[in-house]
């Protein structure tokens, strides 16, 4: 498990700061622009937690994607996270009408935080 997070700290560099400070990390799609995903963390690092889906900056949903395999929860939170940038389509191919939730499906934190979507290198904002 230490080395578990010592990876997710060393790839994720400075976003790790953030990760530990608000719980969280926002990952904006290249499929859908405007979609926002919020990669959440558990405190206690014993289970994973529901990725909260932002449309234009509006909670929508919560995905359950879980571990395929025994991995400790910062390897998961790792797969996610490079996952959803460099593969979404794989990531989401998961994602079917079983494990979409409405929102906080698990747990009723609420969302103090604007989820933001930025395009990514390449990819043009769609026009509203």
């Amino acid at each position: 498990m230490q080395r578990a997070e010592n990876t997710l700290r060393l790839f994720l560099g400075p976003q790790h700061t953030l990760l530990e400070r608000q719980g969280f990390l926002d990952v904006s799609s290249g499929l859908y622009p405007g979609r926002v995903y919020r990669i959440r963390r558990d405190p206690q690092r014993r289970y994973e937690r529901r990725v909260r889906v932002f449309e234009s900056g509006r909670y929508t949903a919560d995905y359950c994607i879980v571990r395929a395999q025994s991995v400790p929860e910062a390897d998961h939170f790792l797969t996610l996270h490079f996952g959803l940038i460099a593969d979404e389509r794989r990531i989401l191919s998961v994602v079917q009408r079983g494990n979409i939730f409405g929102s906080h499906s698990d747990g009723h934190e609420r969302e103090t935080m604007p989820a933001v979507w930025m395009p990514r290198r390449g990819q043009v904002a769609a026009s509203a």
